[in-house]
């Protein structure tokens, strides 16, 4: 582990769960300049076309999805967990929405606000320092929610679905994309791989589609799609990208020791391609409507 601090909070997923604020601090706070070296602005996987890079495939996503949640000029459109911006600039350059994006790591906000400043897109973006499990907006505040991977950080999955309920306007849209365990996992493939996931990539804990369907259910939503990420197109290509970070992270330091964050981040992309690969990890979507 990069430093101890993180160890305390990240080795069991209680303590991840009591204290998910510190934990994704830490986490962000060690990764993130590695990030966006080596991944771009946008803190997510891809879905792939054809044999377009991977900067190209992150924009389509986002732009896809912007389309998939029907996001159009005049609404008023939430992304939580924005990371420094880069889904949300694109998706407000995109359709003409105006995107607020709230996000717990402060670095994160300051860097999407000067990126917002760079672009022209001020105007058309806010972003704040808030917490996704207590939002600080009233009732009925937006007419559209997005989540990109940013839901499996939350510690009470139940109680973040029905916060994201209650921002929304009734016949509100809430879509998002984000990591899941299978619906049918052994306690072996549960110990091996997805507490190592949780561990590595600061995470309380992981859901699966089924826990999905059923909270979205609780939160007052009827679901028009809750389903494999795969069925829309090719993400298997992701841990192709993986494999080639990993190994030019390997070369770049086989001299030398490889640092503790690196190390940990390395440890946990082939943890994911592991687990992707035998079937107990996936990426997920959904689209769903705030019932009246």
């Amino acid at each position: 582990m990069p430093t101890p601090e993180y160890h305390k909070l990240a080795h069991e997923a209680h303590i991840r769960k009591e204290h998910y604020v510190d934990l994704i601090r830490q986490y962000y706070d060690l990764v993130t300049p590695i990030y966006l070296e080596k991944w771009g602005v946008s803190f997510h996987f891809a879905i792939f076309r054809g044999e377009e890079s991977l900067d190209d495939a992150m924009v389509a996503t986002e732009q896809w999805l912007a389309d998939f949640a029907g996001l159009h000029s005049g609404m008023k459109v939430l992304d939580v967990g924005c990371g420094v911006g880069g889904p949300a600039l694109t998706i407000a350059r995109h359709c003409g929405a105006h995107i607020t994006g709230i996000n717990i790591v402060e670095a994160h906000v300051q860097i999407a606000r000067a990126r917002a400043s760079e672009m022209g897109f001020s105007e058309r973006t806010e972003f704040l320092v808030a917490d996704a499990m207590a939002m600080p907006f009233p009732d009925s505040t937006f007419d559209a929610v997005y989540v990109i991977e940013a839901g499996c950080h939350m510690p009470d999955k139940g109680r973040f679905y029905k916060e994201c309920a209650r921002v929304l306007k009734p016949g509100g849209i809430f879509v998002g994309t984000d990591w899941f365990r299978s619906d049918t996992l052994l306690p072996q493939d549960e110990a091996d791989y997805i507490e190592p996931i949780c561990r590595l990539h600061g995470i309380p804990n992981l859901i699966s589609l089924a826990d999905l369907r059923g909270f979205l259910n609780d939160a007052g939503f009827a679901i028009h799609t809750a389903d494999n990420l795969a069925k829309y197109g090719n993400v298997l290509k992701n841990w192709e990208h993986i494999d080639r970070k990993s190994l030019r992270l390997l070369n770049t330091y086989m001299r030398f020791v490889i640092p503790k964050v690196e190390q940990m981040m390395l440890e946990g992309g082939l943890k994911l391609i592991d687990a992707a690969r035998r079937g107990v990890f996936l990426l997920g979507i959904w689209k769903a409507v705030r019932q009246t």
